[in-house]
């Protein structure tokens, strides 16, 4: 699954075994090899806010995926530097956006916590369909995943998780 920072899904691609990895089942995916054959169609490279500096595009990964020039991933936890450990934080963060997106799911379609009891074939076309409520909502909504994102104090940097605020994954799309 490849997600932006609007939660809005680019790509989902279901149907590997459960006991697979993240990064073995990557491996597997159309997009792993358009993107190695740089023809994915991601984005031409474009400032941050504020900045005059264009920034290519990353997928953001785990432990688990290899690192390529179009995939970030946080460095080993060992004798970090200040700054990487503030790079590892960054990227964490980052990378809660899907976490957070796949507690939403979860919560929204309670039958993706469980064992599915249909052929296969069809639990495939269940949860892609699952997918599209979530995407739409926030394509129609976006103040409302915002409200799902941490904090961050302006001056202190400092950071308050979403969770720790009280928050209640289905409470912006309860109101």
């Amino acid at each position: 699954m490849a997600l932006n920072a609007d939660f809005k899904f680019l790509y989902v691609d279901v149907g590997a075994s459960g006991c697979s990895s993240n990064g073995g089942i990557f491996l597997a995916t159309a997009l792993k090899e358009a993107l190695e054959d740089n023809c994915a169609g991601l984005p031409d490279p474009e400032p941050l806010p504020g900045d005059d500096q264009s920034i290519p595009y990353y997928l953001i990964g785990d432990d688990a995926f290899a690192l390529r020039t179009w995939m970030m991933k946080p460095f080993p936890h060992r004798n970090l530097s200040r700054e990487v450990h503030f790079f590892n934080n960054r990227l964490s963060r980052v990378h809660r956006v899907v976490e957070k997106t796949f507690g939403i799911m979860a919560r929204r379609f309670r039958y993706l916590l469980t064992t599915i009891q249909l052929c296969p074939k069809t639990v495939e076309s269940v949860i892609l369909a699952s997918f599209c409520p979530l995407y739409l909502m926030g394509i129609r909504y976006p103040s409302k995943h915002t409200a799902l994102l941490d904090e961050e104090d302006p001056e202190s940097h400092l950071v308050t998780p979403w969770a720790c605020r009280g928050g209640d994954p289905l409470a912006p799309w309860n109101s």
